[in-house]
């Protein structure tokens, strides 16, 4: 229990740090304050290694958790993981995509992302229980959730990429585009999401909610951080380093369900 607790301390010191951190790397900015500082290393390969093959795993083990559960919350963790680690991918490697279409990958992944997560906590929000059998586990209501997710954003990418969707490109003013209107929305969406499984936290105590809302939190911030300034820039990559974080916390969320329902599913078989 100890080392429980110390591992949850050091996550939410190390959440409060980068987003301190990257707070202080945007009045730097601001002030032109060593704001030429960059950083040329290579997005796609990073951004693969710690955002798609992390979500792998946690898709694994939210889908098994699913199966075992039915819960709407874990399904949405498996889904929201999913639709930004697909784009990040696509954003990465996709050959010979212009601006257009890399701002359409990477917002349609945030966008998403951020939808169905609210989404299953809204579907969840009377049950205090995360992984409580809600219903009887649906796969083929799993195949289409996660075909549907791929699906869209590969329909997305793809009208980015013929040049039919360009208003991701369009800028209302000097500091204000139409990117920033889709960011701070699943910003928005994240944090509702954030405060709504912080309120069962506080009810149960169950790790489920307490790492779901801190990677909701930094993926939040780090999507607003990323958009601040140069790719290269300090802030940016700050901003990556919370998303990197979230999706390591998503997993730890995964992990618990996983176990959990594991541990439900003993003391069941024991009643019967």
């Amino acid at each position: 229990m100890k080392k429980r607790f110390t591992v949850k301390r050091t996550a939410l010191y190390l959440t409060c740090f980068l987003i301190i951190l990257g707070i202080i790397f945007v009045l730097l900015d601001i002030l032109d304050i060593a704001e030429d500082l960059r950083l040329y290393w290579s997005t796609a390969v990073i951004n693969t290694i710690f955002i798609s093959v992390v979500a792998i795993f946690t898709i694994y083990f939210a889908t098994r958790s699913y199966l075992q559960s039915g819960s709407p919350e874990i399904l949405a963790l498996g889904g929201g993981t999913l639709a930004f680690g697909f784009a990040i991918v696509l954003y990465g490697w996709l050959p010979n995509s212009d601006l257009n279409t890399r701002f359409t990958m990477y917002d349609s992944g945030v966008f998403i992302a951020s939808a169905v997560y609210l989404a299953g906590a809204i579907f969840n929000m009377k049950n205090l229980n995360p992984i409580a059998r809600k219903s009887r586990p649906n796969i083929p209501g799993i195949i289409i959730v996660y075909s549907m997710i791929i699906l869209i954003i590969s329909v997305l990418t793809w009208l980015a990429y013929q040049d039919i969707i360009t208003f991701l490109t369009y800028t209302f003013s000097v500091h204000f585009s139409a990117r920033d209107v889709v960011q701070v929305i699943a910003a928005v969406f994240c944090m509702s999401t954030a405060l709504i499984y912080l309120k069962k936290y506080n009810a149960l105590r169950a790790d489920i909610y307490f790492w779901y809302p801190l990677g909701l939190i930094l993926f939040a911030a780090g999507v607003i951080f990323i958009s601040r300034g140069p790719l290269e820039g300090r802030v940016a990559w700050l901003g990556r380093a919370a998303e990197y974080v979230s999706y390591f916390y998503f997993l730890m969320v995964a992990l618990s369900a996983c176990k959990q329902s594991g541990e439900n599913r003993t003391v069941n078989n024991k009643d019967s």
